[in-house]
């Protein structure tokens, strides 16, 4: 009887596909224009004399700046749902959703109403009639429309979902703001770096297309991969502090179903704070499952794990999920060794092997930092890196001063077997989420 039910739960669990994709990134609008200038070590982040920072623009779009955001969004979905297949789906219109979301107010709209809102925009232009989902959770906002729009399949009341964000962010107020939390860069983006001061800002909107794994077999659709783990939750409960590890390995754990992904596109900002404790949580998450993957060989399966900042950390300032690009970390943790007061899980991970450990890296160096369109962004490179094999830099990394040896991908794409890739998002006020995506025997 408990056989026949778990064949029952089983047959109800739904699994979800990706089928359609759009990016307009300052890099260019177009899934492959982005993908291609991304691998091929490309930038758009250039330095603005008249704002004082470092400005990742999305090209060809000179017009109204209250326009900007929705003509980018019109490319990216149209993009998407093209990609997907989606007119000729065979789909009823009102099971066709729609989960967009925005992680600051538009400060470019003079006024006001639901009409003139992103998501009820983006429904009148497509003829969208499914349900609609909104959002707002910081840099995590493009991560969390995916996970909305999963709930919308799971829950019977879609069987594809339009997701994305498109943000317009190049605003005085929003640049004087991020001056002032000491989280803009002066050097030049540099995610892990040790120089890394903060970072750029970028524009754009990204649009992915999720279905019913089985739903879209039938109709015959193209599938990238599977959305194989999602996870969201509050990281921690003070912007950004020693405990923030601990917070993001919990969503890092929950998204990859305690495995280590082959590879992992990092939210890694470029703030002091944000790339020191993610690296943390990362190389804990992977040392953690290495660690007892020995002890179940040897028969110890309950080893505890020693905290990787039990000897120290960055002195917590606050930083954008970082944000702190004014904190220092003590100068001596370049220099520690063994039984130095960095944690056994950070001494045996400067003892294992690269090529035992995900290949980890971030694009923010090449797109600015998209802020609410982040996730969405990271989310289509991991699902690039899955189809085409290959990891996409961190561009203007030289050294880092992050000690937990991680297996950064530097300044020149790596061409990797990759079956598996997570894609983490870690924002202001602690908003975390993850997504982690596989290769699909259906692809």
């Amino acid at each position: 009887m408990e056989s026949e039910n778990n064949g029952r739960l089983q047959n109800k669990i739904k699994k979800f596909a990706i089928t359609g994709l759009g990016l307009v990134s300052p890099l260019g609008s177009g899934v492959q224009k982005n993908w291609q200038r991304l691998t091929g070590g490309e930038s758009a982040v250039r330095y603005e004399i008249k704002n004082e920072a470092f400005i990742a623009r999305a090209e060809g779009f000179d017009m109204s700046e209250n326009l900007r955001r929705l003509a980018m969004a019109f490319i990216a979905v149209q993009e998407a749902i093209k990609d997907a297949g989606l007119i000729n789906s065979g789909y009823e219109k009102n099971r066709i959703g729609l989960s967009c979301g925005e992680s600051k107010p538009d400060l470019f709209q003079e006024n006001f109403t639901f009409d003139n809102s992103l998501p009820e925009q983006i429904k009148n232009i497509f003829k969208i009639e499914g349900q609609t989902s909104c959002v707002s959770a910081a840099c995590a906002t493009g991560t969390l429309t995916i996970i909305k729009g999963c709930e919308l399949i799971t829950n019977d009341i879609c069987d594809a979902v339009i997701c994305g964000v498109s943000e317009t962010s190049v605003h005085p107020l929003y640049i004087a703001a991020f001056k002032n939390m000491g989280v803009l860069s002066k050097k030049g983006h540099k995610p892990f770096d040790k120089d890394r001061d903060g970072f750029s800002i970028g524009e754009g909107a990204g649009f992915i297309i999720v279905e019913d794994l089985k739903k879209a077999v039938l109709r015959g659709a193209k599938i990238y991969c599977e959305l194989a783990g999602k996870s969201f939750g509050i990281y921690t409960d003070n912007m950004v502090n020693i405990s923030s590890p601990d917070g993001m390995r919990g969503i890092i754990r929950k998204a990859s179903g305690g495995e280590i992904p082959d590879y992992i596109h990092a939210h890694g900002t470029g703030t002091k704070l944000n790339d020191y404790f993610e690296s943390a949580a990362i190389g804990r998450h992977s040392e953690e499952l290495r660690l007892k993957s020995e002890d179940k060989d040897n028969g110890a399966e309950n080893a505890v794990i020693p905290s990787p900042l039990a000897g120290g950390s960055p002195r917590n300032n606050e930083d954008e999920s970082g944000a702190g690009a004014r904190c220092e970390r003590p100068g001596s943790e370049e220099k520690r060794g063994e039984g130095q007061g960095e944690g056994s899980a950070v001494i045996s991970a400067l003892q294992s092997p690269l090529s035992a450990r995900p290949l980890v890296s971030s694009t923010k160096a090449a797109t600015g930092h998209m802020l609410g369109v982040s996730g969405i962004v990271g989310s289509i490179f991991s699902i690039l890196a899955l189809k085409n094999n290959i990891v996409p830099p961190t561009l203007n990394f030289n050294e880092t001063d992050i000690p937990f040896n991680l297996n950064y991908v530097k300044n020149a794409a790596s061409a990797q077997t990759i079956n598996s890739a997570l894609s983490l998002s870690f924002g202001f006020g602690g908003h975390g989420a993850a997504l982690c995506f596989k290769k699909s025997g259906l692809c």
